[in-house]
């Protein structure tokens, strides 16, 4: 009977299921960096006496202008209650818009897997770019479309912000993420 060290237990480990390790290191270490900068971005905003953070006002900027494309009478101003953005339409406050609306901690989760399955600088920034932007186009028009819905059918509000529409845009990073693994299952079985 031969005795293992735990160095040599660990190691075999490592080896044996070093593409796991590796998706989970890269992963969560690029989560860690993200998010952390991303919240001391945040923070930063908050300490400043900004009531709306710059990336959650650009955002509130953009669904002004959808609204404004398709006609529909909305105003996206600063809420008086506190943090964040109201959107109102035809003068009537329907929904607030706030940090968590804007989409980043998803694309941090994004951008994350991604990297964490990375196959060539190229092909991977081409998708992570890609992807980002219909993340950002989904979430503008989901956020249009809640507010458009809770305006026509209030009763609905619960529904449409807890279910409907979180499963838009999750869905839309599981395609996302389901199609990358295809492409770079794809290439593999190629070689």
């Amino acid at each position: 009977m031969v005795k293992t060290t735990n160095f040599e237990f660990v190691k075999t480990l490592w080896q044996q299921y070093r593409p796991v390790w590796q998706f989970l290191l890269i992963f969560f270490g690029v989560y860690s960096v993200l998010s952390s900068t991303y919240f001391f971005y945040l923070n930063q905003a908050t300490s400043m006496g900004q009531i709306v953070d710059p990336l959650t006002a650009f955002v509130g900027r953009w669904v002004h202008w959808i609204f404004g494309l398709i006609g529909v009478n909305a105003s996206v101003a600063p809420w008086d209650g506190g943090g964040g953005l109201v959107i109102s339409i035809g003068g009537k406050a329907i929904a607030q818009l706030v940090e968590g609306c804007n989409a980043v901690s998803l694309m941090i989760l994004f951008i994350s897997f991604i990297l964490a399955t990375a196959r060539g600088f190229l092909k991977t920034f081409g998708f992570l770019i890609t992807g980002l932007v219909i993340i950002f186009t989904v979430n503008l028009a989901r956020i249009v479309l809640i507010s458009l819905a809770i305006f026509q059918w209030a009763s609905l509000t619960n529904m449409l912000h807890d279910l409907v529409f979180p499963a838009i845009i999750y869905g839309t990073v599981l395609v996302l993420w389901l199609s990358w693994v295809m492409a770079i299952k794809s290439k593999k079985v190629a070689e």
